[in-house]
């Protein structure tokens, strides 16, 4: 079971990542698919373009894995035609609200809210 933790403010990805371990969470790892539609309602009722959660395919590209355990991202709620690395440059998860929040790589400079995630 976990606790989800919302934050409204924009950061990168890394930068949200180390907010959300300062605060004893980690970003968003959706590992089921309850996870991913309690994880979407939640960034539903943000109301916000992107949302950063926890998952990245900056150690190979192609293999996106949730940061914290390696493990590969196994959802199939991808935005239409993603991931895509568009223009080699989009190694980072998140949601995205123009594909109703569904998954999408984004590059990882971009500034957005984010939803840390703790074990309880």
């Amino acid at each position: 079971m976990s606790q989800y933790f919302l934050d409204y403010t924009r950061k990168t990805w890394i930068n949200a990542q180390i907010d959300c371990l300062n605060n004893g969470s980690k970003l968003t790892e959706i590992e089921t698919v309850e996870e991913y539609y309690f994880v979407k309602s939640i960034a539903d009722e943000m109301d916000t373009d992107y949302v950063h959660i926890g998952g990245t395919d900056a150690f190979e590209e192609g293999n996106m894995i949730w940061w914290s355990t390696c493990q590969r991202v196994n959802l199939i709620h991808w935005s239409s035609n993603q991931p895509d690395n568009y223009l080699n440059d989009e190694h980072c998860l998140n949601l995205c609200k123009a594909e109703d929040y569904k998954l999408n790589d984004g590059n990882c400079q971009s500034e957005y809210p984010f939803i840390c995630e703790r074990s309880v």
